[in-house]
């Protein structure tokens, strides 16, 4: 099994802080059957989108390097894969087109995008046009958890419209976001949307 979205590097982001804290996430997944994950740390280090203070791709291609050195010293049979998430924000086609992004897999067609949780901002349509005239095609992450698409559902569906996929987290579908989340996510797998 693989897992398109984890954050498991090391004192990258708002993941693990420690590599025995990635260790022991690893760990994890083996036992839960998953072979290969990728990695996918926010474009920005601390969340919020400051321009200059960015993981850029080396970065997160050298972590994840390392990572997999340690867990194969560590006896973890876990392929971990680069990746980044990235955040719908006015630069993200500048990103994009600069390089400063890595798409899953580094150099595949598919990008991990997150949306805002407030408001779908009006350039979203074009913004994903463009991405797809790229030859990229986003994959909305946590589609359930995020409240715009728990009251607007159609709001996701014309986007998938679009050409987007979405992948929902496994503690959604368990219950670990609360029942709502929990209820909602089953909903989109029920209708295909996920």
């Amino acid at each position: 099994m693989i897992d398109l979205h984890i954050h498991i590097l090391p004192g990258i982001d708002d993941g693990p802080r420690t590599l025995e804290e990635s260790l022991e996430m690893a760990r994890m997944a083996v036992a839960d059957g998953i072979t290969t994950v990728v990695a996918t740390p926010h474009l920005f280090s601390h969340r919020a989108v400051a321009l200059e203070d960015f993981n850029a791709p080396d970065t997160i291609r050298e972590a994840v390097a390392a990572l997999n050195r340690e867990l194969a010293a560590a006896a973890i049979p876990l392929i971990v894969l680069p990746g980044c998430e990235v955040p719908l924000f006015a630069d993200i086609l500048k990103f994009v087109e600069s390089n400063r992004v890595l798409s899953l897999n580094d150099g595949g067609r598919y990008i991990s995008l997150e949306m805002p949780d407030t408001v779908i901002p009006p350039a979203t349509e074009d913004i994903i046009f463009h991405l797809s005239s790229l030859g990229l095609t986003p994959i909305i992450t946590h589609p359930e958890r995020n409240p715009i698409f728990y009251e607007m559902p159609q709001k996701l569906k014309r986007l998938l419209s679009l050409g987007c996929l979405a992948q929902i987290t496994a503690r959604s579908l368990t219950g670990g976001f609360g029942w709502r989340v929990s209820r909602f996510t089953k909903k989109l797998v029920r209708a295909g949307m996920v």
